[in-house]
């Protein structure tokens, strides 16, 4: 069924709780909102991972850029060595036969004039001591041009390191964005699953408030609270001081109140009793405040069992004591408070809960 369809339900005022299909107790519900809170954190940690990764991979581009001009500055340089080395070895080529011809020529004039002889020896000499000079700078620039090629495999190699963690850097934000991605549409459907549970909560609350109107102000109220909705009833109403046989104006506001949940067969029902801190000195049947709380919470369940007509699967009673009041204080005004019976009506949450667990 659709949100919208649901709600339509509501208006309605039919029943409309068939989604919902397991009862939370108050300790396990306030451990999954801790747990929706812990959701909630963790999303903020992983956007803030991604903001991290992504100035990672905007540095790791600007490095990349930089190697890259690096590269290219040594690759024209390596060119123009090799240029000069080419035009070192030409000249070579040319000193040589150079010296050659000289050579012929000096073997020539071997017989002739001597003084020539000695100018041709010089010459060659000079042009020896310019072809050794060439000969051990293109070996200077054989070297600077292998040292070049080997800076430039070291600087290939490290760019290929680089892309490789960069692709890695990729892979990772990748894997994180999809995680995030099904994080929030998770969170943003349990969101959706508790607004409905609290719409759900406030219109049975309405309802609760409608049909026990006149009593309300009277020693009953009706409130809501982590979607649940609860129901309290004085003492006044329901018990004289230390008994816990139901009052006829307490037993006709449990009938009222039974009417509502005959009508609505998904809300299951927890009745809480609860006392002052006067210590009971019984005898009998009553021993303690415990006794007390728990007989008063086992009466109204009963009444509403038997005369109310409920499912007893639905409904549980259970006593508090004196250990849950709501004013502290030692007065007279603060015990007759404390002196009261809770009746919590707890909506079916099955699809919030699996929300949670998955």
């Amino acid at each position: 069924m659709s949100s919208k369809a649901l709600a339509n339900l509501v208006l309605l005022g039919l029943p409309f709780f068939l989604l919902l299909q397991a009862c939370v107790p108050a300790r396990e519900f306030k451990a999954l909102d801790e747990k929706y809170q812990g959701l909630k954190d963790h999303v903020a940690a992983l956007e803030f991972t991604n903001d991290t990764l992504n100035n990672a991979l905007k540095e790791t581009r600007a490095t990349n850029a930089t190697l890259l001009a690096r590269w290219q500055n040594i690759q024209h340089y390596s060119d123009s060595l090799a240029a000069d080395l080419r035009q070192l070895q030409e000249s070579n080529t040319r000193l040589r036969n150079d010296y050659t011809d000289l050579e012929s020529l000096h073997k020539g004039l071997m017989a002739g004039n001597q003084k020539e002889m000695g100018r041709l020896l010089a010459e060659i000499q000079k042009n020896q001591s310019q072809l050794q000079g060439r000969e051990d700078a293109l070996k200077e620039m054989e070297r600077q041009l292998f040292q070049r090629r080997q800076e430039q495999e070291k600087e290939a190699l490290r760019q290929q390191e680089d892309k490789k963690k960069l692709d890695s850097l990729r892979a990772d934000l990748e894997r994180m964005s999809v995680d995030v991605e099904k994080k929030n549409a998770n969170i943003a459907e349990l969101q959706r699953a508790l607004a409905q549970r609290d719409s759900v909560s406030q219109a049975l609350r309405q309802r609760v408030s409608d049909a026990m109107f006149g009593f309300e102000g009277k020693g009953l109220s009706v409130y809501q609270k982590n979607g649940r909705v609860y129901v309290s009833l004085d003492e006044q109403l329901l018990f004289k001081p230390g008994k816990y046989d139901v009052d006829a104006k307490g037993r006709e506001a449990i009938l009222a109140l039974g009417q509502v949940l005959t009508q609505h067969p998904e809300i299951n029902v927890e009745v809480e009793g609860h006392t002052d801190d006067v210590p009971m000195k019984g005898t009998g049947q009553i021993k303690d405040n415990w006794d007390l709380s728990v007989m008063r919470a086992t009466a109204i369940v009963r009444l509403l069992t038997t005369a109310g007509k409920l499912d007893p699967k639905r409904v549980t009673a259970s006593g508090r004591g004196e250990y849950f009041p709501l004013d502290p204080a030692k007065t007279a005004e603060a015990r007759q408070k404390n002196r009261r019976t809770e009746i919590i009506l707890i909506p079916q949450i099955s699809q919030v809960l699996d929300l949670i667990r998955n």
